[in-house]
Parts: structure tokens; sequence; C-alpha cells
């Protein structure tokens, strides 16, 4: 039975917990914003089979935690125990599914980087799919709360039995978060020399471009996910994973940045080379015209040519 202490700790606790959750939510929906310009510009209107994975990765969680949103301010006589669980595993299934999302983006970003590669796509997935079956074994495993007191907003006391297991599910994430940013430094140093020829061309460096936002996304998530893990083993039940939202949040946002920054090259080297007249004239978005943009800059710096129709692999990809 919980103390008036005990009651008065957990509420602060749940507390903080959902003002991290609340921080996550702003963070979706402000660079939602900011960005959305650009999406109008570079995104909208432009053809491509595989541009459903962009929309998904960034409008299922604009929209999925709208009901995460309200629980968060439910009136006291609304805020039941049965109501506030199902807030809350919603919450967790709509960050697990993000996370998804997201990783098959960069799955695909990396096997379009390869030009189609089979043989990297298979070491993504051999890796891959033992990854997801602990992030299957550590959500189905996470135990439950009992001796649950329910306050305003799903403020949820006394919370009690609530294993860590759920915090392999990060550690898995870490790890493909990990080899994803090992196959594009691997990338970047076999084409260094193409590299720095293209970057000092007037096709720019897109493969720089590639690696950096890659760099960028490997370290800020790294970060984030560490951080999250640590709650899993180092704070109360009711902080443990307190900051999946605000991670599953920018792992969103960077991914949806990562194809916005790709395309706004692309289009900026189109026209710099007097091919592209409107951004949305070009029905590809196409990662590997890095491969062509690397090769033409080559040529041209050894003396050769190239031929802009055969030196884009149409890969339909998101980048």
């Amino acid at each position: 039975m919980l103390t008036t202490s005990d009651n008065d700790a957990h509420l602060h606790q749940s507390y903080l917990r959902q003002y991290f959750r609340l921080i996550g939510y702003v963070v979706a929906y402000y660079d939602y914003l900011l960005i959305f310009d650009d999406e109008v510009r570079y995104i909208w209107g432009c053809k491509g089979s595989i541009l459903w994975i962009f929309y998904l990765n960034r409008y299922f969680s604009i929209f999925a935690i709208i009901p995460s949103i309200v629980g968060l301010f439910l009136p006291p006589r609304l805020s039941s125990e049965s109501v506030c669980s199902k807030v809350e595993t919603y919450e967790q299934v709509t960050i697990v599914i993000a996370q998804l999302i997201t990783s098959v983006s960069l799955l695909l970003r990396t096997f379009a980087l390869y030009s189609r590669s089979w043989k990297i796509l298979g070491i993504i997935l051999t890796t891959g799919f033992p990854l997801i079956g602990l992030i299957v074994w550590s959500v189905a495993n996470q135990g439950s709360a009992s001796e649950v007191t329910v306050s305003v907003g799903c403020l949820l006391l006394g919370i009690q039995n609530v294993k860590s297991h759920l915090g392999f599910a990060w550690v898995a994430l870490i790890a493909y978060e990990v080899l994803i940013f090992l196959l594009t430094i691997i990338k970047s140093y076999r084409e260094r020399n193409v590299t720095y020829l293209a970057s000092t061309s007037h096709v720019g460096g897109l493969m720089q471009l590639i690696c950096r936002d890659g760099a960028i996304y490997f370290a800020i998530m790294i970060w984030l996910n560490a951080a999250n893990v640590v709650t899993f083993y180092t704070t109360s039940p009711a902080l443990q994973g307190c900051l999946s939202r605000l991670s599953s949040s920018v792992s969103v946002s960077l991914i949806s940045r990562l194809v916005i920054n790709l395309r706004k090259r692309y289009f900026t080297e189109m026209q710099t080379m007097g091919t592209l007249a409107e951004p949305n004239n070009v029905d590809v978005l196409s990662l590997s015209f890095y491969n062509h943009i690397s090769s033409t800059s080559t040529d041209n710096q050894t003396g050769g040519s190239a031929s802009t129709e055969d030196g884009i692999e149409e890969v339909q990809s998101i980048g």
C-alpha cells in the first residue's frame, strides 16, 4: 500500500515523465512547420513509387500522437485506470511503429546509396531481423502495472512490477543505427576521390551532403537513444523510457530533413547544369543521382565525357 509520501514522490515523477512526453509532441509539430515550405516545394507534386515511405514517416506520427495528446490532458472524471492504461499502451505502440518506419527509411537510403546492391540489402536484413525479434520480445515482455492510482491527465501513480525489458528494444535500435552509419562511412571512404572531384566542380558534393546528414543523424540519435536506455536501468518505474517519445519525434524529423535536404541539393545541381526548370518537373526521387554526378564530374576532370541520360539510375528512392 502506498503512503502519502510515496504518492507525492510518484506524482512528481509522473509529472516529469509527462513533461518529457510533451516536449516530444512539441518537437514533432514545431519541426513539421519549420520545413513545411521546403516539403511543398521539393516533395509535393513529384512522382515516384517509393514516395509513400516519406509521407508515412512524415505524417504517421503527426496524426498518431493526437490521441496521446488528448490523454495527456484528460479531466479527472475521464481518467480511469482502464482508459489511462489503454492510452499508455497506444503511446508505446505508436512509438514502435514510428521507429520501424524510420528504420525502413534508413534501409532504403543505404540500399540506394550502394546502387541497389543486393549484397548490402542482405547484410542489413540479416542483421535487422534478429534485432526486430529482440524488439518484439522486449515489448511483449515489458511487464504490467499494479497498484495504480490515477490522477489528472492519466498520471499513473504507484506503478509497480514494470520490467525493464523494453530497454532492449532501444539497444537493438542503436545497433541498427550503428550498422547504417558504418555502411555510409564505408561508402564515403571507398569513393573519397570521386567525392573530392565532385566537391571541386560545379555539381557540388552530394556525397558529402549524404555523409554529413548521416553523421548528424547518428550523433543525435545515438545520444538520445542511449539516454533513453539509461532511464530503463537507473530510474524509478515511473521514469523508465521517459525519453521514448522525444527520441521518436526527433528521429522522424531528422529522416524527413535527410530526404528534403537531398532533394534540395538534387534540384540545385540540376538547375546549375541547366537541365531542370522547376522542381516539380522531375519524376524521380533518386539518391543514386550521386552516381551520375560523380561519374560526370570525374570524366570532366579527366577530359572525358559522360551522358546525362546514361549516367542517371532512376532508383526511385527517398534518400
